[in-house]
C-alpha cells in the first residue's frame, strides 16, 4: 500500500520510516490518532477547570 510524502509527493511505502527521496521522516497513523487524543484531553480538562 502506497501514501504521499507530505514533503515532496512521491509515492512510498505507509511502512517506511523515511521517504527515499527526500529523506523527511513519516509518522505513523496511530502516533497521529494518539497526539490527537492528548490535544483534546488536555483541552477538555481546561474547559472544565474553567467551571
Amino acid at each position: 500500500m502506497l501514501k504521499k510524502c507530505p514533503a515532496c509527493k512521491n509515492e512510498i511505502s505507509v511502512n517506511s520510516k523515511k521517504c527515499p527521496k527526500c529523506g523527511q521522516p513519516q509518522t505513523s497513523e496511530s502516533q497521529k490518532a494518539i497526539v490527537i487524543l492528548i490535544i483534546v484531553a488536555f483541552i477538555i480538562y481546561a474547559i472544565s477547570k474553567q467551571f
